[in-house]
C-alpha cells in the first residue's frame, strides 16, 4: 500500500512541476493555431496604384485573385484601383502604408505542428525559448501570392512565458 501511495505522490509532483516540457508545449502551440494566432503573411499592393509599376506578372497575379474574388480591379487611364472585397476580409492580418503605397498583409496559410525541436527556459524572467519545426497547413485562397520561399520543414523560434496560471504563448 506504501508503495502505492509513493508512486501516487511522484506522478503527482511530476504533473505538478512548473517545467515546460515538450508535451506542454506542443500542447500550448496547437490551442494557439486552433484559434488562427499563427499563419504565414505576404504583402498586397492595393489602393490607387500607376500602371507603370505593374509588370505584366503583377496584372496576371491580381487578375487571378479578381477571378476568385479577393478583390476588385478597374483600369482607369494609367491607374488601376484595387480593392479588397468582403470575401478578402478574413484572411487580412492587418493594413499599412509604406513609402506612399497602401498595403494589405493577407495570410497565405496557417502553421502546422510538425515537432519541437529544442526547450531553452530562462526563470530568470519566467519565459521560455521554444524552437519548433512548423509545417503549411491550411492554405487560404491567397497562397497563389506564395513564391515557394517557405522551406517544406520551417524552425521558428517562438517565446513562451510563465504566469501564475502556468504557461502561455498565445493569450
Amino acid at each position: 500500500m506504501k508503495k502505492i501511495f509513493f508512486i501516487l505522490f511522484i506522478v503527482f509532483i511530476s504533473s505538478c512541476s512548473d517545467k515546460l516540457t515538450n508535451s506542454k508545449a506542443e500542447k500550448i502551440f496547437k490551442d494557439c493555431v486552433q484559434q488562427g494566432k499563427y499563419f504565414e503573411t505576404k504583402p498586397l499592393l492595393i489602393g490607387n496604384i500607376s500602371s507603370y509599376l505593374f509588370k505584366n506578372e503583377d496584372v496576371e497575379l491580381y487578375t487571378k485573385l479578381k477571378n476568385e474574388g479577393l478583390i476588385t480591379m478597374e483600369k482607369k487611364r494609367n491607374k488601376y484601383n484595387i480593392i479588397l472585397t468582403d470575401k478578402a476580409k478574413k484572411y487580412i492580418s492587418e493594413t499599412y502604408t509604406d513609402y506612399g503605397f497602401n498595403f494589405a498583409k493577407v495570410i497565405i496559410f496557417y502553421y502546422g505542428f510538425e515537432k519541437i525541436k529544442e526547450i531553452y527556459e530562462n526563470p530568470s524572467n519566467n519565459t521560455a525559448e521554444v524552437k519548433i519545426i512548423i509545417k503549411k497547413e491550411n492554405e487560404t485562397p491567397f497562397m497563389l501570392l506564395n513564391n515557394d520561399d517557405f522551406p517544406e520543414n520551417k524552425i521558428v523560434t517562438f517565446k513562451y512565458r510563465k504566469t501564475n496560471n502556468g504557461w502561455k504563448l498565445c493569450d
